[in-house]
Parts: structure tokens; sequence; C-alpha cells
């Protein structure tokens, strides 16, 4: 499943979107008894979604440039799967997917994230205690039984704004792991 999620991810870069809101209910599987080649995996929800590079040409050439960084933004999507940057009000990118998505395999991986059932007065509480838990487990901690999430989550929190992901790594790094647990590609992802 991680696989082709990093594959669908790769697919909606290659579209200049940054989704922003990845979680764990948003992906949908599409089933054909007898077809299982087509069975495919599908992000259901864009309702975040934006564009990271924008056109500045319109003559026969055209030129795209990377959204502005900017440290003063809105955050936007669920806060449990949120980017750290999300979280202090950085400008989403690609790494930013990334990361958000590394969270999601966590938690379908482990049943649980460290700051999951927070109780706190208020939601703006919540959310800042949510960050400190976020900015104080470290990746080694908070991937500890999963290596491959780990190297991708230090991957994905090492990309630069603007950087573009290498999704061929990413993908091979996940299916590296699939297979040293002798999986098979039987399209069925487990935690449906």
């Amino acid at each position: 499943m991680s696989n082709k999620i990093g594959l669908i991810l790769g697919e909606e870069d290659n579209k200049f979107i940054i989704i922003r809101e990845i979680e764990s209910d948003e992906f949908e599987g599409i089933y054909e008894a007898h077809h299982i080649k087509d069975k495919q995996l599908f992000i259901v929800n864009f309702g975040l979604a934006q564009e990271y590079q924008k056109k500045i040409s319109h003559d026969q050439y055209h030129i795209y440039k990377h959204i502005a960084y900017s440290d003063n933004v809105r955050p936007t999507g669920p806060v449990r799967f949120s980017s750290i940057n999300t979280h202090l009000k950085i400008e989403h990118s690609r790494r930013d997917d990334l990361e958000t998505l590394g969270y999601v395999l966590l938690y379908l991986s482990r049943g649980s994230l460290p700051w999951d059932n927070i109780k706190a007065v208020s939601n703006e509480q919540k959310i800042e205690k949510i960050k400190e838990i976020k900015m104080g487990t470290s990746n080694s901690t908070l991937c500890e039984g999963f290596p491959h999430l780990l190297e991708y989550l230090n991957y994905a929190k090492n990309l630069k704004f603007d950087e573009t992901p290498d999704y061929f790594y990413i993908r091979s790094l996940l299916r590296i792991r699939f297979l040293k647990l002798n999986y098979k590609y039987d399209w069925i992802f487990d935690w449906m």
C-alpha cells in the first residue's frame, strides 16, 4: 500500500499539486474481482489541494516558479497528521505531504501515534500540545520497530522547501521493506 501511495504522490507532483490533507481515511481501494491488475488506490479528497508551482509565462514556452516560502501561513489539514512545518505556520510544500504521509503510514503500522488522545481545555491548547509532542519526539523513537519508515521520515523532513522529492527513491525504499517481509502483491490493503 505504501508503495502505491508513494506512486500517487509522485503522479500528483507531475501535476504541480500538493495535497495538504492526507489522512488514513483519504484513500479508497477500487477493486474488480476478475481484473487484479486493475485494482487501484485513490486519494479521494482534494479539498485543500493547491498548486505548488505557478505559470509565469504565457508565450510559446511555459516557465513555472515554485510558490514562495512564507512563515506566517494559517495551518491546514488534520492536526493529527500535520507536518511540523505546518504547525510552525510555514507554507506547505511537497516535503510536508511526504512527512504527513509518514505519520499516516506510522499510524496504520502502529495503530496509534504518541499524540493521540491528548486532553486539553481548548482546541488551541490541544493543537499546541500535539505540536510540542511531535517536536519533542525523535524520529528514531517514533519509528521504533519500523526502520524503513525511519529512513523515509528522515528523508522527508530533510527536504528543502522547494526541493523536488526523489519519488523513485521513496518507492524503492518502501518496496525493499515489502520484499524483505515476503509480502505478495495481492492488492488487499489490510487497514480497510
